[in-house]
């Protein structure tokens, strides 16, 4: 079977759901045609989506070298670069990419989320803006640019960024996640759970919308804690609720990301 075949009906499995053939016929063309960019780049991206980095990486790397002037490969190239932390390589390859396509809203957006990552918020907000200025009804986009501002401390631009994405799709749970997460950092919290209630409606497995809403209740408890009238029975259900939270968050989690967090706070709430 020739390579271009080979992508076709990779291609038609990934329409239709079913990566797993599409990564079967891949790996297939790779044995027979190992030196083929399309074949090496379309294997690396199921790779990124089954949260398999180091694979993906590997498979790009090889993509890019053999063809350097595809940008479509060298953005998820950057990209692979970036959720393997190599932070400065990939800013390299995103600068490139956007040199030759000022306007690619995947690069612009990915650079972004480097900058976000490695503190440098100017730059990242600058670049969401242009972004947005391309597509601003682009509910990621808006999302991503709305964690940036959370993360920089500027929690009422935050959340209107994550309303306005919430009203142009009011069932995307990151969504929801985001906009309760900011509210908990705005102590308004009884917003905060009915946003992140919503959320665990939808997608009774999202271990953010788990982790924030068990920040919700911590964030009360420990404020209640320092007032000396609080009343005993409120702070114990503040206290279990958060630990129900935290506990679901670790059985659906899959990055760990806020595991140290979560344990030494679920240590906190059992000693009272």
């Amino acid at each position: 079977m020739i390579p271009e075949k080979i992508l076709e009906q990779a291609a038609e499995f990934i329409r239709k759901g079913e990566n797993d053939q599409a990564r079967e016929i891949l790996a297939e063309g790779l044995s027979a045609f190992p030196d083929h960019p399309g074949i090496l780049n379309n294997l690396a991206c199921i790779y990124i989506t089954e949260d398999r980095p180091d694979q993906a990486l590997d498979l790009l790397e090889r993509a890019y070298r053999l063809d350097p002037e595809n940008v479509d490969i060298a953005g998820n190239y950057g990209y692979a670069l970036l959720v393997s932390g190599e932070l400065d390589e990939a800013r390299k390859v995103f600068d490139y990419v956007l040199k030759r396509k000022p306007r690619n809203i995947e690069t612009l957006n990915h650079l972004a989320l480097l900058e976000t990552f490695a503190g440098d918020f100017v730059r990242a907000i600058e670049l969401f803006e242009r972004a947005l200025k391309i597509a601003p009804r682009d509910v990621r986009l808006l999302n991503n640019f709305g964690v940036t501002l959370r993360k920089s401390g500027r929690f009422a631009e935050a959340l209107a960024i994550f309303k306005k994405a919430h009203q142009i799709s009011d069932q995307d749970v990151e969504v929801l996640a985001n906009l309760g997460a900011t509210l908990v950092r705005m102590r308004r919290y009884a917003d905060a759970e009915r946003y992140l209630k919503r959320a665990l409606e939808i997608d009774p497995t999202d271990a953010l919308s788990w982790y924030h809403l068990g920040c919700r209740y911590r964030e009360e408890w420990v404020e209640e804690k320092a007032n000396p009238t609080a009343d005993p029975d409120n702070l114990a259900d503040l206290a279990a609720e958060a630990a129900e939270c935290f506990k679901k968050y670790k059985i659906h989690t899959r990055d760990y990301m806020y595991e140290d967090y979560v344990d030494a706070w679920l240590g906190e709430l059992a000693a009272g």
